[in-house]
């Protein structure tokens, strides 16, 4: 991350394998195997994924120790998930020797950041540390009238009173506020298409100055704590409750055929607004056990874990017809009943969890070294619109992996992992939908020299996912699960 100089999560995984970063620009999160952001203590919010994408902004790096990323299904340790793997961003939290970094940025564009990410002890006797991370940062963006401001506080404290025992409190504020719009969609023609009537320029913004925007505020604060009862048990609970508000309001132009649009210079616009709130907390407690049967070392974990969601949205939409010129765009021609302002309540989503999971890290001798695990989800969805319609899954994934690891810095491996995420929802004939599952097969080699960083992977696999949804070619109002 440093030699690339990145500064948010989607710029330090752009290039690695199999992940789609910036699709849509810094609106969006990552795509492609990011199919859920997991917080620093492994609390799943997978399902909030469904409607939340765009209210989860560009993670800054400053707020993060690392980045662990996570091939092929991985349900057992963390829930609901795509079969192409997930990410998991690893929060700092206090450390015990003292240190403090203020950095200064300035970039094209008017870019202006300014970060400070201070620990240490507060005692002593380094009973008690504390780390406080904070930014602030504003930037032009390529669009016109387009410019976003965040800020963001992430403190910490972390209480040991004696060496077995561990407790760990953080909290984190974000207030991610954009001016305009950093997608206007442009048609083809005049963008990737030749077009009589020139080009469309890159700095192209098709709404409204003072209208367009996007306003994000995100509240989250939580627990880790441990105790080491002796040198076989362990006991860990962490819980994290986050709330998120969501105003967005663009307008776009019409550049579907279906709507007319056949390449014409000037188009009608449409217009879109959404408020959206939504409140999460999950808590995942966990009990690791360390113990040998005969000359094989187990490290054996148990947990039981719930996550509850509850999301609350809002939309508005309306037409514009006044003509707006691609190519020389004129603003200011918008009245306030041209505006997307008559909100429709949506209906309330509310989705829950329950987990139990065991799994076992056998280690034979210096070399061979065995994973086996289980987990068996129960997840609930409800749909609130006057009528409260309830589906409830349930599923059963399991891991099994083996890898023997040589002096020399090769280290084959073997393994077999299962997925699965419920989809929420009936089809056109009031029938629930299947959760989609995902099963995958890997064999490979990896090698890392020794006394090198580098790590050097060649394997194959086989994944496949069930029961994914598709279009009903004979019947649009339908869809149909297949895989």
């Amino acid at each position: 991350m440093q030699e690339q100089g990145a500064t948010t999560l989607q710029e330090a995984v752009r290039y690695t394998v199999g992940v789609t970063s910036e699709p849509m620009g810094q609106i969006t999160v990552v795509i492609g195997y990011l199919f859920a952001v997991l917080s620093t203590l492994k609390l799943l919010m997978a399902y909030v994924v469904r409607r939340l994408l765009t209210i989860c902004r560009v993670q800054t790096l400053i707020f993060l120790e690392r980045i662990e990323i996570l091939r092929g299904p991985s349900s057992v340790l963390f829930g609901q998930a795509s079969p192409g793997g997930l990410v998991n961003i690893v929060s700092k939290r206090p450390q015990a020797e003292n240190n403090t970094e203020v950095t200064a940025e300035y970039g094209t564009r008017d870019q202006e950041k300014l970060g400070i990410d201070s620990t240490g002890k507060l005692t002593d006797d380094g009973r008690v540390l504390y780390r406080i991370v904070g930014s602030v940062k504003q930037e032009d963006y390529r669009s016109d009238f387009t410019d976003n401001k965040r800020f963001q506080i992430a403190p910490s404290l972390t209480f040991k009173p004696d060496d077995k025992t561990s407790l760990t409190l953080f909290m984190n504020y974000m207030n991610d506020r954009t001016n305009g719009a950093t997608a206007s969609f442009p048609p083809h023609v005049g963008t990737n298409l030749s077009s009589q009537n020139g080009k469309i320029g890159t700095n192209f913004f098709s709404g409204e100055p003072g209208f367009d925007g996007t306003d994000a505020k995100e509240t989250s604060f939580g627990w880790g704590f441990s105790h080491e009862f002796n040198d076989t048990w362990t006991v860990r609970q962490n819980a994290r409750y986050t709330s998120s508000e969501w105003d967005y309001k663009t307008l776009y132009p019409n550049i579907f055929k279906a709507f007319g649009y056949t390449g014409q210079r000037q188009v009608a616009r449409f217009g879109f607004a959404s408020l959206s709130n939504s409140e999460t907390y999950a808590i995942d407690n966990q009990v690791q056990a360390k113990f040998n049967v005969g000359e094989i070392a187990n490290t054996a974990i148990f947990g039981l874990d719930y996550a509850h969601n509850k999301l609350k949205e809002k939309d508005a939409s309306s037409f514009i017809a006044t003509p707006f010129d691609l190519f020389n765009p004129v603003y200011g021609n918008v009245t306030s009943a041209d505006l997307p302002t008559n909100y429709v309540p949506k209906s309330d989503d509310i989705n829950s969890q329950v987990c139990f999971y065991a799994q076992d890290q056998m280690k034979f001798g210096q070399h061979w070294s065995l994973v086996a695990g289980l987990r068996h989800d129960t997840a609930t969805s409800k749909v609130e619109d006057g009528i409260t319609k309830t589906q409830t899954d349930n599923a059963t994934t399991g891991r099994i992996g083996a890898v023997y690891l040589a002096d020399n810095g090769l280290a084959p491996y073997i393994s077999y992992s299962e997925s699965f995420v419920p989809a929420v929802g009936t089809n056109f004939f009031n029938k629930a939908y299947s959760p989609k599952t995902g099963k995958q097969t890997e064999v490979g080699l990896r090698y890392q020299p020794l006394n090198s960083n580098s790590m050097y992977t060649a394997s194959m696999y086989k994944l496949k996912e069930s029961n994914r949804l598709s279009s009903d070619p004979t019947n649009p109002n339908n869809q149909l699960q297949g895989g």
